[in-house]
């Protein structure tokens, strides 16, 4: 099944809720904390298991090959591409960077909250961040989103 719209936004508000949950957890003693977090991170999990479990795989095995799994039944290996190893790299690079430009931004904002005497400063932070990362992860699965339609729409006339 190819990368929806519904299934992009969907994917993007699930990363947001984790994110929130995993901060407003640690307003919580050490035990629920956990608790939170492992709950969160199981629920995820499954439904993105769930979700891909539709996806077309076809896996096989050969002997002395061992297992392999393709995306289609035709799909075909590709030949390594330098630009796409630089890219990765560079990709690789840049969201390091931003995680920790976020935990920068992260210690700001909570720091500014405690001042100001919030009630809940982590639970603010927490939306805030839930937020941000709904909007920044959401236009790069729209975008994916966007690229598999028009994929299954070169296949179809193709």
């Amino acid at each position: 099944m190819a990368l929806t719209y519904v299934r992009a936004i969907g994917s993007a508000l699930a990363q947001g809720a984790l994110t929130a949950s995993w901060i407003a957890a640690r307003e919580l003693p050490t035990r629920q904390r956990r608790l939170v977090r492992a709950g969160a991170t199981v629920s995820i999990a499954a439904v993105g298991w769930f979700s891909s479990a539709s996806d077309e795989r076809s896996i096989d095995w050969t002997a002395g090959e061992g297992v392999t799994v393709k995306a289609t039944p035709d799909d075909t290996p590709q030949p390594l591409d330098a630009r796409r190893v630089a890219v990765s790299l560079m990709l690789g690079g840049l969201s390091i960077g931003m995680l920790v430009g976020r935990r920068q931004l992260e210690k700001r904002w909570l720091a500014r909250l405690e001042e100001k005497g919030h009630e809940h400063p982590h639970r603010a932070l927490a939306l805030r961040l839930g937020l941000l990362t709904v909007a920044t992860t959401l236009p790069g699965r729209l975008q994916a989103a966007r690229d598999a339609q028009r994929k299954a729409v070169d296949l179809d006339r193709g």
